[in-house]
């Protein structure tokens, strides 16, 4: 069934195009350039639709300001000096509706823009030192090219974000190229459709950077492809690069100084600063860094692979590991009581990592009496272990390729095999028209006989919004509905949902808002717009 909330949106659209008169709401399709250098502020052109103008923005970093100029689909961005580097989220809005959330990166990195031509090495664009660039493949057969010059001894990153999160329709590959013309190096899929080059200088030289890419959804053209759609994000630099925390886990409300993982990370920048918080994750940066990178915060203490120990882990346990350089894989040592179980997860690909780990496990005797393995592609991997006598057992953990880098990392995750549950909404945005209630569907993966009533909360919701459950939400196990009115005058705005145990003390977890091909988001955005009425204005009394 199609939750009310989908249904509303299709409505509005419905009215706007039957009534011939009638304006629709705004309509963001993407925004050039893909950033905005931390401390200046940019023009950003806006793709998409706007019946009116100006019209307002919303930004997921209250101290952005985001300003509609005098020409259509054109804004300004101001990013004050203090804002750290992170993807941020924009959205339009006005009277009668509001668009998408897009995404928007503010940096360290000077932004630079694309410029043709650059087909060719020969008139490759020049870069003065690291940069980012905003640019398009704008037409089949598009081949972007940089010069950059670099010493011998030096290491290359050049990282592009195209396919992930900006959805583009494109499956690049990275080379780089001497300055003979001879192809040093390539990266197609580093990170899903995105490539990721990292490249040692053999000698010094001006160096070029070349990118092509195929259609994401192969097609029979035997071409390099392009068009206005394929917008992408390129870093190139020979600086400091952050790839991981290493742990990737901290214990909630902690600080102090986080041990990084990357490229070019020298003893002044391979260490970020966390503040103590009680955010799900925190975002980590340096001002030598070109991008930034997330801590993820956990219950309990946060461990890194000991493979010397031979004491079991404690339950609950997170630990960070990297896959095995060799193929003989980490141990770990789990102790049972009998009829007790525990849960185990793999982390890594949900992370943007690259390990797809498989897990052995041994018992007492030292034969396997179970194998987990990811289910398919860009899965991490889950298992149960339930023990029918006091036992010790071995966890043995490898990579299913028996792969190994910098990205070959997982996350593992063990906890006691009790009721517990999952939460998660396919939507992120409420239309509300007129004075008719609208129901938010939330899906909810219940486990290990999980049973009791969940209590949700919405945190910062606008003012004129009234938000209700019932006090013993009744269920289908697989769907919560939340209702959502709107009283005259209603300000729109963003709003966080929250959900627990009806009556526990444990801490509560936010809801967050399901993404394709970017990290799922932590802010829900609510509008009320006057109850249409259709009119026919060919139909005389």
């Amino acid at each position: 069934m199609m939750p009310n909330c989908i249904k509303s949106i299709l409505t509005l659209t419905f009215f706007a195009f039957t009534g011939g008169f009638c304006q629709s709401a705004p309509a963001i399709t993407a925004m050039f350039p893909t950033g905005v250098k931390i401390g200046t502020k940019a023009d950003i052109n806006l793709t998409g639709k706007f019946d009116i103008w100006p019209i307002a923005f919303w930004c997921s970093n209250p101290n952005i300001k985001v300003t509609a100029l005098n020409t259509k689909g054109l804004i300004s961005v101001d990013v004050p000096p203090l804002v750290q580097p992170e993807q941020i989220w924009i959205r339009g809005y006005d009277p009668k509706g509001f668009s998408e959330a897009k995404p928007l990166f503010v940096g360290n990195l000077n932004e630079v823009l694309e410029s043709e031509s650059n087909d060719k090495s020969k008139t490759a664009q020049k870069l003065e030192s690291p940069s980012i660039i905003s640019g398009r493949l704008s037409k089949s057969g598009d081949i972007d090219c940089f010069s950059y010059s670099l010493r011998k001894g030096e290491t290359l990153v050049a990282s592009l974000c195209a396919n992930q999160i900006f959805n583009s329709p494109m499956d690049a590959v990275l080379q780089v190229v001497s300055p003979e013309g001879f192809v040093l190096g390539q990266d197609h899929d580093e990170n899903r459709l995105d490539p990721e080059l990292v490249f040692k200088v053999p000698k010094d030289g001006n160096y070029i950077i070349r990118l092509f890419a195929f259609p994401s959804e192969p097609n029979s053209t035997i071409r390099f492809a392009g068009d206005s759609g394929y917008i992408y994000r390129l870093t190139i630099t020979n600086g400091p690069f952050a790839l991981v925390p290493f742990p990737l886990t901290f214990p909630a409300l902690k600080s102090g100084l986080v041990p990084i993982r990357g490229w070019n990370l020298t003893q002044k920048c391979n260490t970020a600063k966390l503040e103590a918080s009680s955010n799900a994750t925190d975002t980590l940066s340096h001002p030598t860094w070109a991008n930034s990178v997330s801590a993820i915060r956990c219950e309990g203490d946060s461990l890194v692979l000991d493979p010397k120990s031979k004491i079991p882990l404690p339950i609950p346990s997170t630990i960070s590991l990297d896959s095995p350089s060799t193929k003989t894989p980490h141990s770990l040592l789990i102790k049972l009581g009998k009829g007790k179980g525990i849960d185990i997860k793999a982390k890594s690909q949900s992370l943007g990592l690259l390990m797809n780990p498989v897990i052995r496990i041994r018992n007492a005797q030292g034969n396997v009496v179970h194998v987990f393995e990811p289910q398919d592609l860009h899965q991490d991997t889950v298992g149960t272990l339930n023990s029918v006598n006091d036992e010790i057992y071995t966890l043995e953990i490898s990579d299913l390729f028996d792969h190994s880098s910098l990205r070959h990392i997982c996350l593992l995750e063990i906890t006691e095999n009790k009721p517990n549950f999952d939460i998660l909404s396919t939507v992120d945005s409420i239309l509300i028209s007129g004075k008719k209630p609208i129901e938010l569907i939330v899906n909810l993966t219940k486990k290990n006989g999980f049973k009791e009533p969940i209590e949700i909360t919405a945190e910062g919701l606008p003012k004129g919004f009234i938000f209700t459950q019932e006090s013993n939400p009744k269920t289908d196990g697989q769907t919560i509905s939340l209702k959502f009115s709107a009283t005259p005058g209603a300000s729109p705005g963003a709003f966080q949902l929250s959900a627990r145990i009806k009556g526990s003390s444990v801490p509560k977890r936010r809801i967050l808002a399901k993404s394709i091909n970017g990290p799922d988001r932590v802010n829900f955005w609510i509008q009320s717009v006057p109850e249409l009425e259709i009119t026919n204005p060919t139909n005389k009394k």
